[in-house]
């Protein structure tokens, strides 16, 4: 309950003069000097914090417009920044601003933050507050995210030279992921290395199919476009690709323009799907493990080494499926990538009591330990 004090109306201090008393004086008062309109109080000024802090919370439900154009009044008068700068052409990207977002991409700074390779073990993904690194005059990301910003802008123009370039940048350094050999997935080799690496993804499956029918293996074709449907039976590219192969006389797809479908093009980075890897998302009840599935359960560990753990983030979805994986950089000398890959496999047999916000499920990203014997 709200209380509230009420002041108290204040009396009058003038009592009646005790006989004898002199008498006040009968003289008009002085007529009070008129008050000078007052200034009106200044807006007090809002730190650079404040409003990137503001920027943040508008990427956060979505506002990718709104966002773009608080980090323009941010970037106002200040150092230039590099992570500001691709904050800025990410949300410019997520609200069709492809353009803008191209132009800036390719930039004088973006272009200096694309070959700052840094140290390996500062090649990590923004945390939630990355709005900290926006005006510190130094580029605190890794380079990955312009060479993935640069492909997935591309693709979206239909400028495939270029995305081809920025693909082959982003397998260069984040070769470990699955996604990014999907993506680079215009060539065979690349399509066998993405669902190699990551079993789980069904856009690997698909295109792996694709060059398996371009190539005369119809039988594994089938067999790949079937898989894929059963990761996502709502993929409609691998269940007409699948009926379709079983037709003796019909046409082959061609290769697709769309990078990832559906509930996973959260995990592209100038999409407006979310949630995003760095929003922070606040729920009611988080989402909680239902069925573990783990095939490296039992692996032996060859004497003197060490298991790596790896911290991976996976999207979860209303139902409680497991529809997307990121895994963060590690080298293939610390993990073999077949264990990792059979970690991944087993993903789709999971299952998760989904997150609750407002009394409904919502779609989160959780993060669980892996550890994988070499």
């Amino acid at each position: 309950m709200l209380g509230v004090a009420l002041a108290s109306t204040p009396t009058d201090s003038r009592s009646a003069a005790p006989a004898g008393a002199p008498r006040a004086s009968t003289r008009p008062a002085a007529r009070p000097h008129a008050k000078r309109p007052s200034k009106p109080a200044a807006t007090p000024a809002v730190s650079p914090l404040e409003k990137a802090m503001e920027a943040r919370s508008l990427e956060d439900v979505g506002a990718y417009t709104r966002a773009a154009q608080a980090l323009r009044e941010l970037r106002k008068g200040r150092p230039p920044d590099p992570d500001l700068e691709l904050a800025l052409a990410l949300n410019e990207a997520r609200s069709d601003q492809l353009d803008s977002a191209d132009v800036r991409l390719h930039g004088a700074l973006l272009s200096a933050a694309a070959v700052d390779t840094l140290d390996p073990r500062a090649w990590a993904e923004y945390p939630v507050d990355r709005e900290r690194t926006w005006f510190n005059g130094r580029f605190d990301g890794w380079h990955w995210y312009v060479w993935r910003a640069r492909l997935e802008v591309a693709a979206r123009l239909s400028r495939w030279d270029q995305a081809l370039e920025a693909a082959l940048q982003c397998t260069h350094w984040r070769g470990n992921s699955g996604k990014e050999w999907a993506l680079l997935a215009v060539s065979q080799r690349a399509a066998e290395w993405a669902i190699r690496l990551d079993p789980s993804l069904p856009e690997a499956a698909y295109l792996a199919g694709l060059w398996s029918e371009r190539t005369g293996n119809r039988t594994r074709a089938r067999a790949l476009f079937r898989q894929a449907t059963e990761i996502d039976s709502s993929y409609r590219a691998a269940a007409l690709a699948w009926v379709r192969s079983r037709l003796p006389l019909a046409p082959r797809d061609s290769f697709p323009s769309e990078l990832l479908n559906g509930e996973r093009r959260a995990g592209l980075i100038t999409s407006p799907v979310g949630p995003k890897l760095e929003d922070e998302i606040h729920v009611d009840v988080g989402a909680a493990v239902g069925k573990a599935v783990n095939p490296l359960q039992g692996d032996s560990l060859r004497a003197g080494t060490k298991p790596l753990s790896i911290t991976i983030s996976l999207l979860v979805n209303q139902q409680g499926r497991v529809v997307l994986n990121d895994l963060p950089w590690y080298s293939f000398d610390q993990a073999p990538a077949e264990k990792v890959a059979r970690w991944l496999a087993a993903l789709p047999d999971w299952t998760f009591q989904p997150a609750v916000r407002n009394g409904a499920p919502v779609a989160v990203w959780v993060t669980l330990d892996l550890k994988v014997n070499p």
